[in-house]
């Protein structure tokens, strides 16, 4: 299998998944992301390996949590099959916060190494959109207006 993927077809993929999405510039040489936009969620894709073609993508999403961020993660993680995490500060190593709110992330990664069929690209990215479905209607997160760079 030799087919590989650019982030313009990622993108396009994710608008027929019924999503706002456009690709960005290159990561310093080494991959591209892909903004998107679905249920009030701002999140991304990096594609990684040499563009325009890839041979990884990394779905995330950054959110605020009230309460607990270990405890909310652990909760995801029990029910869902993506990988929630809290994210630290690394002068305190402590939960990274705001007030009462605490950051998280969730995210889930694809490697097609050598190639890929489109179609496993469009399950994983449906896959990916039903998590952020079920993300939309959970209590106490908030999201981002705009993603962080």
């Amino acid at each position: 299998m030799t087919n590989l993927i650019t982030a313009s077809e990622v993108a396009e993929i994710l608008r027929d998944l019924g999503c706002e999405a456009e690709s960005s510039s290159q990561l310093n040489h080494e991959g591209s992301r892909v903004n998107a936009h679905i249920y009030r969620i701002p999140w991304q894709v990096e594609l990684l390996g040499s563009p325009p073609f890839h041979t990884e993508c990394l779905a995330r999403v950054p959110m605020w949590v009230y309460g607990d961020p270990l405890r909310w993660t652990n909760d995801w993680n029990r029910e869902r099959s993506s990988q929630a995490f809290a994210i630290y500060d690394e002068a305190t190593n402590r939960p990274l916060r705001k007030g009462r709110k605490y950051l998280v992330g969730i995210e889930s990664f694809l490697s097609f190494g050598e190639g890929v069929e489109v179609s496993y690209v469009i399950r994983f990215l449906g896959w990916w959109v039903a998590e952020l479905r079920h993300l939309s209607v959970r209590p106490g997160v908030e999201f981002f207006e705009e993603l962080p760079l």
